[in-house]
């Protein structure tokens, strides 16, 4: 889930304002996103922040894997006119994460943001996850294909010992003509 759009920025991705210091081991973040997807349900979001405010437009951006049950983060679902939500605000209040959670080089992500979207795009998600539930549905029947046919064994057996032992057998009528 990637958090890049900010409240103000449009589509121009480059003029984020969201802030990432370091501090020791860790960066300190402060900023929001909006129009992020899926921000209620994920464990873990990818972001673009501001490391060097005096760089030019498209340097002075890093690219941070963030715990999205970190202190500091709070969500706050879009509603829309249907009543449901998929988009999210995502506000960062002093969040901190650590150095090791930097993707590529340090005010360089903004390279490797651009790209990201692309592999979004390609849809490779949607068949992994096609595979995902496919392998589940073949577990499951795996599973419980056996106990399928014990049921239909007793229940069998309970229509025997209700008619007396046998069970009356089906006339079959064929057709000549």
């Amino acid at each position: 889930m990637p958090g890049y759009s900010e409240p103000g920025s449009g589509s121009d991705l480059a003029s984020l304002q969201t802030r990432a210091v370091r501090d020791g081991d860790d960066f300190v973040i402060n900023g929001q996103k909006i129009w992020t997807s899926g921000a209620h349900n994920a464990d873990w979001m990818f972001m673009l922040a501001r490391t060097d405010p005096d760089a030019p437009k498209h340097r002075g951006i890093t690219y941070f894997l963030v715990d999205m049950n970190s202190p500091g983060i709070t969500v706050r679902p879009l509603i829309n006119m249907a009543g449901g939500h998929q988009f999210n605000e995502v506000f960062f209040e002093d969040v901190r994460v650590p150095a090791r959670n930097v993707v590529g080089e340090i005010n360089r992500g903004w390279y490797i943001g651009t790209t990201t979207p692309d592999f979004e795009r390609s849809s490779i998600g949607n068949a992994v996850g096609q595979r995902q539930t496919l392998e589940y549905y073949l577990r499951y029947w795996k599973e419980h294909r056996g106990s399928r046919r014990r049921r239909a064994r007793a229940r069998r057996s309970r229509r025997s010992s209700r008619t007396g032992g046998s069970r009356p057998r089906r006339r079959r009528c064929s057709a000549t003509g």
